[in-house]
């Protein structure tokens, strides 16, 4: 029964969340969802990817308030162009949002040129921040290597 109520209860608050984005915002996320890769911009061509232009539009349109919730999306891929969009914005509370997911070893591919490398959110919201990041679109950082493996480490902070 308590299995139940809890149940229900993250049901209504993941229906609220998604109360709070806007239809184009919530169908780019889907699109985002259901496909294979998360991608740097350049696939093999060198063209730009269709799942490029869809992070493009979730940076350029979704609010902060729509990216913040969609870092918790069920898609690991919506979470982790919504965590790199906020980075690409310089969103000062983005530690905060690293910190909530220090436990979470879902699994993604990153596509970068033609190659496939495999990250779990985690490792990609550490290497978005990272000072030193392999993904085009950051040229600041916002963690210190000294901070970088503090996170890779303590894992409990995000508790």
């Amino acid at each position: 029964m308590i299995g139940l109520i809890f149940s229900l209860l993250a049901f209504a608050s993941a229906s609220s969340d998604t109360a709070l984005i806007r239809k184009a915002i919530l169908d780019t996320a889907e699109k985002i969802a259901h496909y294979e890769t998360v991608d740097e911009a350049v696939g093999p061509g060198p063209i730009l990817t269709a799942q490029f232009y869809r992070f493009e539009f979730l940076m350029n349109n979704a609010t902060l308030s729509e990216l913040i919730l969609l870092t918790n999306n069920n898609s690991p891929n919506v979470r982790a162009y919504s965590f790199w969009a906020l980075a690409i914005r310089k969103y000062k509370r983005i530690n905060g949002i690293l910190r909530q997911h220090l436990n979470d070893t879902e699994k993604i591919t990153l596509f970068v040129g033609c190659v496939k490398f495999p990250f779990t959110i985690r490792d990609f919201y550490l290497q978005v921040l990272s000072p030193d990041p392999t993904l085009i679109h950051l040229k600041g950082t916002t963690l210190t290597l000294k901070e970088i493996d503090f996170y890779r480490n303590n894992r409990e902070v995000g508790r």
